[in-house]
């Protein structure tokens, strides 16, 4: 199964930094649990795939031309951490977003269940239960 599931984070990012940024909602369970990156003003824990849905709703209505690029993935059983490039130019202002982050996603399955956003790989690799 974790073959398909890698298979399936691959096509997803490969969308994602073409700037599609509603693939892969075949990947989700409908009980998917996102965790934000530390100090989001929105709060770090979103509930359900409608949750979820909405918060990505309102990230793209502040940042505009936003990209996913995955660098490299980690694997481990139903666990996989993928470090992501992020880039994006802010709607208001034009600020940029050019920032490495560390996406930490749980399946069940062939669904995912959970996505946790670290932005230090050594708390993202801990996370993970990999081995610095």
């Amino acid at each position: 199964m974790s073959e398909e599931n890698l298979a399936a984070l691959k096509r997803l990012y490969e969308r994602l930094a073409a700037g599609d940024l509603q693939a892969g909602a075949e990947l989700f369970d409908r009980h998917f649990v996102f965790i934000s990156d530390p100090g989001d003003p929105e709060g770090q824990v979103h509930y359900g795939l409608d949750a979820f849905t909405a918060y990505m709703r309102r990230f793209r209505e502040i940042w505009g031309d936003m990209r996913f690029e995955a660098k490299d993935y980690r694997e481990a059983e139903n666990t996989f951490l993928v470090r992501v490039r992020r880039s994006a130019t802010g709607r208001q202002g034009g600020v940029p977003l050019d920032e490495e982050v560390f996406n930490l996603w749980t399946f069940r399955g062939e669904k995912a269940i959970r996505l946790e956003v670290l932005r230090e790989e050594g708390e993202a690799l801990k996370a993970a239960g990999f081995p610095k």
